[in-house]
């Protein structure tokens, strides 16, 4: 190790003689796990995400439904 990231200090030194590199896992969007119900993101979002998985799955849904949610979410902001 050299420059920023010398091992000049006690921890420093320990950890260049002990540790190693784990590889870094990549990141979930813990939003847009499979479960989520992502149109239902969408109507939370009030329409204003730039997500276009949420426009679509939003789109896919029923008139019916879409009004209905909105409803809840109105009565939820009220």
């Amino acid at each position: 190790m050299d420059g920023a990231g010398a091992a000049d200090d006690l921890l420093g030194r320990a950890l260049a003689a002990h540790a190693h590199r784990a590889p870094r896992l990549p990141y979930v969007d813990p939003e847009l796990l499979p479960d989520t119900d992502v149109a239902q993101l969408y109507v939370d979002a009030d329409g204003t995400t730039d997500e276009p998985r949420l426009r679509r799955a939003y789109e896919a849904l029923p008139a019916e439904e879409r009004a209905r949610r909105h409803t809840a979410r109105a009565a939820l902001l009220a």
